[in-house]
């Protein structure tokens, strides 16, 4: 708004017009994504006007060409969520993701199909990503994991594949695959990629609803239609009410249920009643109602009528009982792990690579870890003790954000204070910081700090000696 206003309507005209088509005129949530994709930091909603002016003032990009950036990726953005991304078979693995909440995986795909385009990455190499981000999403389904770990992940996934492949020698540079398989296997606690015994595992007692709805339908859809080339279109019939999700052994068991069951009935309707084993799809729910197994498979329109795949192997049961369960529990969980495999990778860093993390990891166990260097905004420092880091590291933030740090030692926040004390160590007068403590309280002093000062904590990278010792305490 400060500029002439022959340039306002040229850059909106330009520019910010497309941008809000090219959104669906929720330009916020672009703009959420587009910083997220930058600075490797998820801004809250409701601020995000204040951290893209905070950005667009201190990026030193003038306002034409931050502009023109924005619209480069807003165009991405748009192919992302109509799921337009180049031919029909890449558009229909990106739709199957679209099932899910994926606007969190956003920044990833933004970043990601920009370099594809600009490296000219083969169109197998891409279904191959999205077939590996597809498998790690559907697994931590299954092992019902937190999905707002994701967020982390994919803000930061593209840039940490890429310090790999960058790192290499041009003789040994990997394939983007090979490291995205890597760097997601490499990742631990709400993170993980889950493995073949963890999946298997958590198949037989995940209970179907208690799944968000989104991934409920993905996990449906997907093993329906498998990779078949005629498919329903579960996701929209299921959206729509055409089609619901049928309980085989009913929710409420009848008498004649309960004898066909057995003696045991109770502790096997609790055990697979929300289960896959005991689910499949119809578009006739109402009429089953709880009518017993023959009953509901050889009605008209019953299972032995059915359109479905997932109603095949029920037509040639005679009876539902734990045994059925068992064996249509074993026959969904070969098909889920056949679409969805844990992926192997060849790739290894360079032995001369030291292992290095960033501030934002919080997967990454700090301790017991021996420092070599830092990188904070680019530079690298050499260091020999995380106490030698810490203060070194506050120093460096006191001269970018010194009203902050200011408030947090006023205010006694994260370590900071006002106050000497044998364990503190002063950054400029009046003003201390705890340094005689853990390595994991040095992180939660560094990430606290760069939480107040707005500075994203992938702005900070640890080098670490080869060598594995005990915890360094200074």
């Amino acid at each position: 708004m400060s500029l002439a206003p022959t340039e306002q309507d040229n850059l909106y005209t330009r520019f910010w017009n497309p941008i809000e088509e090219f959104t669906k005129y929720d330009p916020s949530s672009f703009v959420r994504d587009y910083l997220t994709m930058k600075q490797g930091k998820i801004g809250r909603i409701d601020k995000i006007y204040f951290i893209f002016k905070e950005y667009s003032e201190t990026a030193n990009i003038d306002r034409a060409t931050l502009l023109e950036d924005m619209h480069h990726y807003a165009k991405i953005y748009s192919q992302v969520d109509n799921a337009e991304v180049g031919t029909a078979k890449l558009n229909r693995k990106l739709k199957q993701l679209r099932t899910l909440d994926s606007t969190i995986a956003y920044p990833f795909f933004m970043a990601f199909f920009d370099y594809a385009t600009k490296v000219g990455l083969a169109e197998t190499e891409i279904y191959q990503v999205l077939d590996v981000i597809e498998a790690y999403w559907a697994r931590r389904i299954i092992c019902n994991l937190p999905s707002n770990a994701l967020n982390k992940v994919f803000a930061t996934l593209h840039r940490d594949v890429l310090n790999h492949v960058n790192r290499s020698s041009d003789e040994t540079t990997p394939s983007y695959i090979d490291v995205l398989k890597y760097v997601l296997l490499k990742k631990g606690r709400s993170s993980v990629f889950p493995s073949d015994e963890e999946v298997k595992s958590d198949f037989k007692t995940r209970q179907v609803y208690k799944m968000p709805v989104n991934a409920r339908m993905f996990i449906l859809e997907r093993m329906e239609n498998q990779d078949n080339n005629e498919r329903h279109d579960v996701v929209k019939e299921l959206t729509e009410k055409n089609i619901t999700i049928e309980h085989i052994m009913p929710q409420t068991l009848s008498d004649k249920w309960k004898t066909a069951l057995g003696d045991d009935w109770e502790r096997i309707h609790e055990q697979y009643l929300h289960t896959l084993a005991n689910l499949t799809l119809t578009g006739y729910n109402s009429q089953y109602s709880n009518l017993t197994f023959i009953e509901k498979r050889d009605m008209e329109k019953g299972f032995k009528d059915s359109a479905f795949r997932l109603n095949n192997s029920i037509k040639t049961c005679e009876q539902w009982t734990e045994t059925e369960l068992k064996a249509r529990q074993k026959e969904l969980q070969n098909v889920f792990m056949r679409l969805w495999p844990m992926p192997t990778t060849s790739f290894e860093p360079l032995n001369h690579e030291a292992e290095s993390a960033s501030l934002d990891d919080e997967d990454y166990e700090f301790t017991g870890k021996k420092l070599q260097a830092y990188i904070l905004h680019g530079v690298r420092y050499t260091v020999n003790t995380w106490k030698e880091m810490l203060i070194q590291v506050c120093g460096h933030i006191l001269i970018e954000k010194r009203s902050t740090i200011e408030w947090l030692c006023a205010n006694e926040k994260y370590g900071f204070s006002t106050t000497q004390d044998g364990w503190k160590r002063e950054l400029a007068q009046g003003m201390y910081a705890w340094t005689d403590n853990s390595t994991a309280s040095k992180i939660s002093i560094l990430r606290g700090m760069f939480e107040e000062c707005n500075i994203s904590a992938s702005e900070l990278i640890f080098e670490f000696r080869s060598e594995l010792e005990g915890e360094d305490e200074e």
